[in-house]
């Protein structure tokens, strides 16, 4: 961003940004609320409905690196710009599916566009802004990804109640090209780096992969339990009506943490990174523990800051290791954490299968512990200082 940029035109972009990770998050979601609904209307069983979602996270995965590979040379706002109009043209294509082998093609259209949003929106978010606020700005963008959490998927399951799930995808389609238009027009030119950075960068395979280690160890701990949290707070009696308390509190502490992490991020980041990754693995292991209600419900909260801000502290160590060719490297980043996902919900499922839920949340811990103790030993990964532009040659495209 160059000094005649106004605070207001940045805040715009930045709402755009966030605005492509809502929607993206929301559509991503959306057969969960919409479980039976989709099983009756593609004529399968919900546990086979329930596929829509592990197919997209496999499809997601592998498309990843290749489709930020393949877009490397295209003007970034057209990148994000494309990845919306698919996204759009997907949910049109999931609510006219005639079955569920359709359905499912239609959701791989969007799931393919899926690792280049959420690898390349954090990235534009930073090149936008100035270098002493990267940190916040990155925040700023993933606070989208929370409010999704919390507003986005309940109002496209209400919309499925109420319209159906068909009408409620074409709704989506409509927000998605609505956001596409909106993403063309407010953000300004944005080309890759030249061809003799991206290819003679300063990037270093092994702080890159020091963060996809990283990444992969805190997510699986948390998916470990985060997948089975229904089980782990019921007996405290957190269950019924309590149960839709716990996880809109859940998903406004997350909202919370995204904003307060954006404050501090960039003025210390190791810090930073060491009270989330603490607060995560003090958090879910003391749930194996704990018994009486209100205290179950404080750490599920403490949980919620502390998840939602992982990828704010995680996306923030990739643009520290890769400070003028990011997009591969946030790719590999945005692969690890669905292995981390993938990983950490297969695994669960194992430890329940033979051992009781209470048990998850130690397994979490070790998995937790590990990633936490990888931070404290990366201090350049998650050091104190970030290179600024003056550090390396000029950089084309941050208007």
């Amino acid at each position: 961003m160059t000094q005649t940029t106004t605070t207001g035109a940045l805040y715009g972009r930045l709402a755009v940004l966030g605005l492509a990770l809502f929607v993206y998050l929301t559509a991503e979601l959306f057969p969960i609320g919409a479980l039976d609904d989709l099983a009756i209307g593609l004529h399968v069983a919900p546990a086979t409905a329930g596929l829509l979602l592990t197919a997209y996270a496999i499809a997601a995965g592998a498309a990843t690196l290749p489709a930020v590979w393949a877009s490397r040379q295209l003007d970034r706002r057209r990148a994000l710009t494309i990845s919306l109009v698919l996204l759009a043209l997907s949910q049109v294509a999931f609510g006219l599916a005639p079955n569920f082998t359709v359905a499912a093609l239609a959701r791989g259209v969007a799931a393919v566009a899926h690792g280049l949003v959420w690898s390349q929106v954090p990235v534009v978010a930073a090149r936008y802004a100035p270098d002493a606020e990267r940190g916040r700005a990155t925040a700023a963008v993933f606070a989208g990804s929370s409010l999704g959490m919390i507003a986005g998927a309940p109002i496209a399951t209400g919309l499925a109640h109420e319209l159906g799930w068909r009408a409620a995808s074409i709704v989506l389609a409509g927000a998605a090209g609505a956001t596409a238009v909106l993403l063309r027009a407010a953000l300004p030119e944005t080309p890759p780096p030249p061809r003799s950075v991206r290819t003679c960068g300063t990037v270093s395979p092994g702080p890159v992969l020091t963060v996809c280690l990283v990444t992969i160890a805190l997510v699986v701990g948390h998916y470990v339990s985060y997948t089975y949290l229904t089980l782990l707070i019921a007996p405290a009696g957190l269950s019924g009506s309590l149960l839709v308390v716990v996880l809109a509190g859940y998903g406004i502490a997350g909202l919370f943490g995204v904003t307060l992490v954006g404050r501090v991020l960039d003025a210390h980041p190791r810090r930073t990174a060491l009270a989330v990754a603490m607060t995560l693995t003090c958090a879910v292991t003391a749930l194996g523990i704990a018994h009486l209600g209100w205290i179950v419900f404080v750490l599920v909260m403490l949980w919620g800051t502390a998840a939602a801000a992982l990828p704010v502290i995680l996306q923030h160590a990739v643009l520290r290791t890769a400070t003028d060719a990011p997009d591969i490297p946030s790719g590999a980043y945005v692969v690890s954490y669905q292995l981390g996902i993938t990983g950490g919900s297969a695994l669960g499922a194992a430890l329940l299968s033979h051992t009781p839920a209470t048990s998850l949340p130690l397994w979490s811990g070790i998995a937790l512990a590990a990633g936490t103790i990888l931070i404290i030993t990366a201090p350049a990964v998650f050091g104190s200082r970030l290179p600024s532009r003056t550090d390396r040659a000029p950089r084309r495209g941050a208007t």
